[in-house]
């Protein structure tokens, strides 16, 4: 082992040198953890409003289809009379211009839940950014353990790669819930194929 040659207070400007730099690291891994939890709580909220555009799509979805069964009715009613065909007709066509508002309404609900999946996909993103300078401000550390023989320097790195490994734990949290995410997308996107179909 390499002994430090210098003066008592070249000595300590060295290790004060050093604090300070472990407590930068420190710093940073913190802001990096608060980050994480702020978008982790952006992604619940996110799924919480997508959960809840989805019950709403499929409310509309049974009325749309009781409006159709109610098409039918009128269509064989209106053989009975070319009177009440006249009137079954004007009832008719409030009923499409009904049903046109309310496809347009569900189209919108489609834009907005797909605004919002977009939103986590810019969030996973951002996590991604920050496991890296997560994985940089921990090869720094290391770095400066090496360029150390103090004994509380390497009980607050143990303690920086705990944290770590908690954020790492967050991470893959996150992953689960992108790929939840992403399998509700693709029941949107039938759901959507199967009503252009229907129109």
């Amino acid at each position: 082992m390499k002994v430090f040659q210098g003066s008592d207070e070249k000595l300590q400007e060295v290790y004060q040198n050093h604090q300070r730099t472990v407590k930068e690291k420190e710093r940073r891994l913190t802001d990096c953890q608060k980050e994480l939890e702020r978008a982790g709580r952006e992604c619940q909220r996110l799924n919480r409003v997508k959960a809840d555009l989805l019950v709403e799509q499929g409310r509309l979805q049974l009325e749309a289809d009781r409006h159709t069964h109610n098409i039918k009715s009128r269509d064989t009613l209106k053989q009975q009379s070319i009177d009440e065909m006249r009137d079954k007709k004007t009832g008719l066509e409030r009923t499409v211009e009904l049903k046109r508002d309310m496809q347009g309404k569900k189209q919108q609900e489609l834009r907005n839940i797909r605004a919002d999946l977009q939103k986590l996909e810019r969030s996973s993103s951002r996590l991604q950014e920050l496991e890296n300078e997560l994985a940089k401000a921990e090869r720094e550390l290391q770095r400066a353990l090496q360029s150390s023989n103090v004994d509380e320097l390497r009980a607050e790195i143990e303690e920086l790669q705990k944290e770590k490994t908690e954020l790492d734990r967050a991470q893959r949290q996150l992953d689960h819930e992108m790929q939840i995410l992403n399998t509700h997308t693709t029941a949107c996107t039938q759901m959507d194929m199967l009503k252009k179909d229907k129109v």
